[in-house]
């Protein structure tokens, strides 16, 4: 993890083998991004504190993979 606008402990860490609460290595979806891809997966969402589903969109930067994600409502 290069950067993460709200949990600063991730930077640093290998990432690739994290797991949502229903076992699912999202980040082996997100890694695999050769171009654009939207990837859903339930994470803690750091405002109310609850695990909610998430949808992450990614794009494949060179090396680097950007993505923006939202709590779905």
């Amino acid at each position: 993890m290069v950067a993460h606008g709200t949990n600063s402990g991730l930077i640093g860490r290998t990432v690739l083998e994290l797991k949502d609460v229903d076992g699912k290595p999202f980040n082996h979806e997100v890694q695999a991004v050769t171009d654009t891809a939207w990837v859903a997966y339930k994470w803690q969402n750091p405002v109310t504190k609850a695990v909610e589903a998430k949808t992450q969109y990614t794009i494949r930067v060179g090396d680097y993979v950007v993505g923006v994600g939202a709590y779905a409502q």
